[in-house]
């Protein structure tokens, strides 16, 4: 709308960004206003907009194509100015004032093609129409270079004609907001994914592209004000390059290994959540049956029983509170090395079940046998047990 306002007051400065650089023309702005217009209408992702989306990118198209034709076969349809008359480009003595860019149409073009693929709803159409958003975008960010660095011909490409700055930032920024439309798509889905390799790539490119841009400026600033000589300028700019890339790429790996550490943590915490669920519902099955459950852990030599009081209290306690004492306590003592040579044969990795028959000492006196059963459920890394369970 400031553009507008510019050429209907005359106001040089609405037109373009800085002063003496080419302008935007008066059809670009209303092809702007078209294509922001039809971009409004795709974000709300409804059929009943579709219409309209179509409508608006064929007049876009329609203007496009007959200002591309005007400039590849020579002739004058007087759509320029048809609203207003360019009176700068006549007193610079430009062959067609008004018209915009080569570039400028054939960039409006791809951006309502693009418009009119993605409200169709088909997937293909709609990666055909991302490629064509990131040509959009590839042609406006290498103008915006050629006025970074004042290179004409980034920004004139073809024709002789120049994509005015403000329309280089534009199209820039519309591309790149249609993209995200279907952001999982073409080089967009590349940065907005969730896997290692997408965060490497938000992490690394826009400080590469930063890096490169400043150096690359640095450069250029250095030899037009003959600082250095075209030899010594190229060999700095490569290891400047070198030297901050590989402090870029550091922070990157370190980040990357940071995510890689708590993902780990979090599976381990996950399987770890599993096995004591599993570990839970088979204890209350065997629990459930009756029988006395146990579990040894290797590392601190300790046994957990349960059922213990019912199942122990008609055994020899001789006032005993510590249960796995009290286990022990009521074996037979002529059975003791049967426990000893099981365990001994567990820490040497030779076993990793057992089935024992011994026997237990009643309060009254009198012998009773117990079957005594396990299995190893964790190991350490040479295979040694950690944890046994069983039952009696």
């Amino acid at each position: 709308m400031l553009v507008i306002t510019g050429w209907f007051t005359g106001n040089e400065n609405l037109k373009g960004v800085i002063t003496g650089l080419p302008t935007m023309k008066f059809n670009a702005a209303i092809c702007f206003i078209l294509s922001a217009t039809a971009l409004f209408l795709l974000t709300k992702k409804t059929k009943k907009h579709q219409f309209f989306i179509i409508s608006i990118s064929i007049v876009v198209i329609l203007i496009t194509t007959i200002t591309f034709t005007q400039a590849v076969f020579n002739y004058n349809t007087g759509l320029d100015e048809l609203l207003v008359k360019d009176v700068t480009a006549k007193a610079a003595g430009e062959a067609f004032p008004g018209r915009m860019a080569a570039t400028t149409t054939f960039c409006f073009l791809l951006c309502a093609l693009a418009f009119i693929a993605i409200s169709s709803g088909k997937k293909k159409l709609q990666l055909l129409a991302q490629y064509a958003l990131h040509t959009i975008t590839l042609i406006a960010f290498t103008a915006i270079i050629g006025y970074l660095f004042n290179v004409p011909e980034f920004h004139r490409l073809s024709f002789l004609s120049s994509m005015a700055l403000n329309t280089s930032i534009l199209f820039f920024l519309i591309s790149i907001t249609a993209s995200l439309i279907n952001f999982s798509l073409g080089v967009t889905g590349m940065f907005t994914g969730k896997s290692l390799g997408s965060i490497m790539a938000r992490k690394l490119f826009p400080l590469t592209a930063l890096i490169i841009i400043v150096l690359g400026y640095l450069r250029l600033q250095l030899h037009w004000h003959n600082l250095v000589t075209q030899d010594f300028g190229i060999a700095l700019f490569a290891t400047s390059f070198l030297l901050v890339s590989l402090v870029v790429i550091s922070f990157t790996a370190k980040y990357l290994n940071t995510v890689e550490e708590k993902r780990s943590r979090a599976e381990e915490k996950l399987k770890i959540l599993a096995k004591t669920e599993s570990e839970q519902k088979l204890l209350l099955a065997l629990t459930s049956l009756g029988d006395n459950v146990w579990e040894h852990d290797f590392i601190t030599q300790k046994t957990i029983f349960t059922n213990t009081n019912q199942n122990l209290a008609a055994f020899r306690n001789d006032g005993i509170q510590n249960i796995e004492q009290l286990w022990w306590n009521s074996t037979l003592t002529e059975d003791w090395y049967l426990l000893e040579e099981n365990d001994k044969k567990y820490k040497a990795g030779i076993i990793d079940r057992h089935a024992l028959e011994y026997r237990l000492i009643h309060k009254d006196g009198t012998i009773k046998w117990v079957l005594d059963r396990g299995v190893v459920i964790e190991k350490d890394s040479a295979g040694k047990p950690l944890k046994i369970i069983g039952t009696h």
